[in-house]
């Protein structure tokens, strides 16, 4: 995030969220609604809610991958409270 500004790292972290929200292809309505908490800016309460639909599926919850970019986003998604300082 060095050079980066606020605006860029938010919709970075929108695409990013979303990323995953697709991938995880989902068998019912969450990824709209995550989604539409996405595109409202509700950054954190998309990841909660995510971690939530993720962890009710075996499968998505055993993949290393999908731990990993979900590390990536929480990580990215704790520094942007600092940036506003």
């Amino acid at each position: 995030m060095n050079q980066k500004s606020i605006s860029e790292e938010l919709e970075d972290l929108r695409n990013a969220l979303a990323a995953v929200i697709l991938d995880c292809n989902f068998p019912h309505t969450a990824p709209q609604c995550l989604l539409s908490m996405v595109n409202a800016g509700e950054l954190d309460i998309a990841f909660e809610n995510l971690l939530s639909n993720i962890s009710d599926f075996r499968e998505l919850a055993q993949s290393e991958e999908l731990r990993e970019r979900l590390a990536a986003i929480r990580k990215r998604l704790d520094l942007l409270p600092r940036l506003y300082r």
